[in-house]
């Protein structure tokens, strides 16, 4: 029971990861679409990073605790405490990296 608890924790908690990765490529496949100026870039704020990752941790944890409690499964339940785990960390990193407040 543990090590299917620690198995899911450790290998569930990287699907969300995956799946930014594909989003990602994706993203900058079609970046050739928008008209942006010669010489811009994109730059998003650590503490948004962070944050949108907690979201997508979070979301993945709740469809882990679904899928654990449908047939028991401790694997799948390790997945949302893994996954759980790594979005109050970002919760935290984005508070830290959160801008200073203006005047």
């Amino acid at each position: 029971m543990l090590f299917a608890v620690g198995v899911g924790s450790v290998l569930l908690r990287e699907v969300p990861v995956y799946l930014r990765h594909v989003q990602n490529i994706s993203f900058f496949r079609h970046i050739g679409d928008l008209r942006v100026a010669a010489g811009s870039h994109i730059e998003y704020p650590r503490a948004l990073i962070y944050r949108l990752s907690a979201t997508d941790m979070a979301v993945m944890a709740m469809a882990w605790l679904v899928l654990a409690a449908l047939p028991e499964s401790w694997f799948f339940l390790g997945g949302a405490i893994g996954s759980a785990s790594v979005a109050l960390t970002h919760i935290r990193q984005s508070r830290r990296h959160r801008p200073p407040e203006g005047p």
